[in-house]
């Protein structure tokens, strides 16, 4: 297979998220399989690479005047575990420690407060690379240094294996291999970047891979003279990919710049006419929008408009909001007297202008009731009634599976009882994201009560409950709700009188109806947009498996 042809095949997979990072483990994958270069009949034997390897054990034994363990070379070595695949003929598995020279007994660890009274010009290495300088150095040859332990072994967020070049130290997080050649070397790189090293890898904790574990592990060998042109082609592709991944980052901006052009089109229209054309922009580039990871704040841009009066405009028939408010503070005497001292909502929400006929509100001036819910322990399987705990809301919908029961009084049904067109609030949770986030209650659910962290908000004839849940997930609201959250251990909450001094735009009742259908045709189009862009992404994920597999 050429450079050229393994793009071809495989160039689909790098417009993904790390796609370029699976598509280097790929070619790793690929070369130690042989899969990118064909044996010749010149390339010598695994055995005369290893009689180089031998003879250079022999010359460090010499100069060091250490005697070193007995290489074990013969075909016949037990491995642990058994080869992952078939290697090509001519190659053959040996342990890892039948192939290098393992020099850990050259590493000298200096302590941190120590280098710093040591401060120099040579390379100090760790587990995963450079980590400082020092005054001295231990080695003066390429090197294979391999990663002994700490979280990369499981993260792989970096080379487990890297060469060592020029004058450097090494400290005892890093194996220190050498090999009959550099070329040698650069292909055990490969190799151990290449395959899966949990089996090798002990400890969650702390993860380590000793001395022992590492030698074991089973290596494809080629030829010395394959080595090389494996070796060479990788380092071509991986070449290769840098300058794809370098235009890909070119591209990957200029999607952002066209994805913020047509959201700040959205954002800026002033009428419903400017919306329009706004929107068909964004239908336009919805791919490059969803590509940079922007259908998040198309909702929410879309949430925005409908609070600032964009997506409509007023109809002759109307009735007033201040009409409506007014009708609705009759009825609320009682809570209003509950709810006095409750906190100003922040005016943040409210910087910019809504149309005559709408009104900034407290969420107070809407509200006819405002309840915590149940703390009766409930069950999965005892108890008559159901209830609606956290899991049952956090979607911003009713969830009706998943249930826990508890057995109830009438006036606790009572109390407690809920009636389509609720707003449950989650008022407690471990993410400020979820908190104070709104439900729906649908007529399905008018059979269930709700626990103690949740909040019942039941709304005067001011109010559309679609329209209150579209407002209370604006930016601008979640500020008000994020800003004053309190933690107790760990935990997130906001109490009642902040939940009622929350502040956002209202419109003429019917108004509010006509913003709720146009938001939901608007959210609709986004969730179709998202599955085309999804499947889209599905299908060229399926070829590039096939071309994987093809391979």
């Amino acid at each position: 297979m050429t450079p050229e042809q393994f793009l071809e095949s495989f160039g689909a997979v790098s417009g993904y998220p790390d796609g370029i990072k699976k598509l280097r483990q790929l070619v790793l994958s690929l070369a130690i399989q042989g899969k990118l270069t064909t044996s010749r009949p010149s390339d010598g034997t695994v055995d005369e690479m290893l009689a180089t390897l031998a003879s250079k054990e022999t010359r460090l034994a010499e100069t060091s005047g250490k005697r070193r363990k007995k290489r074990r070379t013969s075909k016949g070595d037990s491995l642990v575990p058994a080869p992952p695949f078939t290697a090509p003929r001519g190659w053959q598995w040996l342990p890892l420690g039948s192939v290098s020279i393992c020099r850990d007994g050259e590493r000298i660890p200096v302590s941190r407060a120590e280098r710093q009274n040591r401060e120099g010009d040579y390379d100090y290495y760790g587990a995963s690379g450079v980590i400082d300088t020092i005054d001295d150095f231990l080695f003066c040859e390429p090197l294979l240094l391999v990663g002994e332990d700490g979280a990369n072994l499981v993260m792989r967020s970096k080379p487990i294996a890297f060469i060592a070049r020029g004058k450097y130290w090494v400290n005892n997080h890093a194996h220190v291999l050498d090999g009959a050649c550099e070329d040698a070397l650069r292909y055990l790189e490969i190799y151990i970047n290449g395959i899966d090293l949990k089996p090798f890898v002990t400890g969650t904790a702390q993860p380590k891979m000793n001395q022992a574990k590492m030698n074991s592990i089973p290596v494809a060998v080629p030829p010395l003279a394959e080595q090389k042109r494996i070796v060479a082609k990788v380092d071509h592709l991986m070449a290769m990919l840098d300058d794809l991944e370098q235009r890909q980052e070119k591209k990957r901006s200029a999607a952002i710049h066209v994805s913020k052009a047509s959201l700040d089109s959205l954002v800026n229209a002033e009428d419903p006419d400017q919306l329009a054309r706004a929107w068909e922009r964004v239908s336009k580039n919805f791919g490059v929008v969803a590509g940079a990871g922007h259908p998040v704040q198309i909702r929410d841009t879309i949430r925005s408009l409908a609070v600032r009066g964009i997506l409509t405009r007023r109809e002759l028939g109307d009735e007033s909001v201040d009409d409506l408010l007014r009708k609705t503070a009759a009825r609320q005497s009682s809570l209003k007297a509950r709810l006095k001292s409750a906190p100003k909502g922040d005016e943040h929400g409210n910087a910019f202008h809504i149309p005559p006929s709408w009104r900034h509100v407290s969420f107070r001036d809407m509200i006819l009731s405002l309840n915590y819910g149940t703390s009766k322990k409930c069950s999965p399987e005892i108890g008559e009634t159901p209830v609606l705990r956290i899991p049952n809301v956090t979607g911003g919908r009713i969830d009706l599976s998943d249930l826990k029961y508890a057995d109830f009084s009438p006036s606790e049904r009572a109390k407690w009882s809920l009636q389509a067109g609720d707003l449950l609030l989650v008022r407690t949770n471990g993410s400020a994201s979820l908190v104070g986030l709104p439900a729906l209650v649908p007529e399905s659910a008018e059979h269930c009560l709700y626990a103690g962290y949740l909040v019942r908000v039941r709304l005067g004839q001011c109010a559309n409950p679609s329209f209150v849940c579209i407002a209370l997930q604006t930016v601008g609201v979640r500020r008000q709700i994020e800003g004053p959250i309190r933690t107790t251990t760990g935990v997130k909450n906001i109490n009642s009188s902040e939940i009622a001094g929350l502040r956002f735009p209202l419109p003429p009742l019917q108004e509010q109806q006509r913003v709720v259908s146009i938001v939901s045709n608007l959210m609709g189009l986004v969730d179709q947009l998202e599955n085309c862009s999804s499947r889209l992404q599905q299908a060229t994920s399926k070829l590039a498996i096939a071309a994987t597999r093809a391979s």
